[in-house]
């Protein structure tokens, strides 16, 4: 089976799980860990207990928010488990695409996802118009 873990600073993990729920549905594989949040536990006993009850033949996918951040340099130590992998970083559509992936993962697979969400980041630039606009350009 494989497991996702969304890990990062506040509460950007569980609005980023709540989303992809609207989104695609069940995502029952789906977990999250929100750091130093008042009224969490502290991040390492997070850890531990997620980690605690997934079996070691399972893939585990985490993904954190900031390369070099204090979560995801809680989360390297886990990386020696075997079929697990940490992605610094996300977007939804890479959330989306490795949770509904049926393949078992691999590093090129990841990279390439990786990739291909790099492309969904861009700046949408619109043509602005000076020309006034009134009620009757709305019309049909």
């Amino acid at each position: 089976m494989r497991h996702i873990l969304i890990a990062t600073h506040g509460l950007l993990a569980s609005g980023a799980r709540s989303t992809m729920e609207f989104l695609i549905g069940n995502v029952d594989n789906v977990d999250y860990i929100t750091a130093y949040v008042d009224g969490q536990k502290p991040i390492n006993e997070q850890i531990e207990e997620y980690f605690a009850k997934i079996p070691q033949e399972d893939e585990v996918v985490i993904f954190t928010d900031i390369k070099g951040g204090s979560v995801n340099q809680k989360m390297i130590p886990y990386c020696v488990r075997e079929n697990t992998f940490l992605v610094s970083g996300f977007n939804l559509a890479v959330l989306i695409e490795v949770t509904m992936t049926p393949e078992k993962l691999t590093n090129e697979f990841l990279k390439a996802k990786i990739e291909e969400a790099r492309e969904q980041l861009c700046l949408v630039e619109i043509e602005k118009n000076n020309t006034e606009e009134n009620d009757d350009d709305f019309l049909l």
